[in-house]
């Protein structure tokens, strides 16, 4: 069982969730998020560390299957001014971890700030894309893994 404690401020709209996390908890989170049952995957997929880029890399993948089950996760990179690319969530839900920068998330009918230090919850069935607000590179981390029926 993993026990993860997070500092943080939240503020919860209609099931999307913003918290304030420290830079040592955002790396756990994201690396809790890609342990696996080991006794399901094989030893040489049990575990998985991979280097964030240090550049402004556009996009890296840094998991999908058959390295995990079911997680997707990719590291984005947004030049001021830069929106991501508008997407739905469908089947899947998503949570986002804020490592540099400023930006908004757009959310269907609703936008929220995100900074440096939060993370925040897409639930499934959800349009959704990030906006870079700031002077400077929004650089983060997107974890998705499908819900199940």
């Amino acid at each position: 069982m993993i026990a993860l404690f997070v500092r943080f401020s939240a503020l919860v709209v209609t099931g999307i969730a913003l918290m304030s996390v420290s830079p040592a908890a955002a790396r756990e989170l994201a690396t809790a998020s890609s342990v696996a049952d080991s006794s399901t995957m094989s030893l040489q997929s049990a575990a998985l560390v991979r280097d964030i880029p240090a550049n402004d890399t556009t996009y890296v993948s840094l998991l999908r299957p058959p390295a995990s089950h079911k997680l997707r996760s990719g590291f984005v990179c947004l030049r001021p001014g830069q929106p991501g690319e508008q997407h739905s969530t469908e089947n899947y839900e998503e949570f986002i971890v804020v490592i540099s920068g400023e930006g908004q998330l757009q959310l269907e009918d609703r936008t929220l700030d995100v900074e440096t230090e939060q993370v925040a919850y897409v639930p499934p069935h959800t349009k959704h894309f990030l906006r870079n607000t700031g002077s400077g590179t929004l650089r983060y981390v997107y974890i998705v893994t499908k819900v199940e029926p």
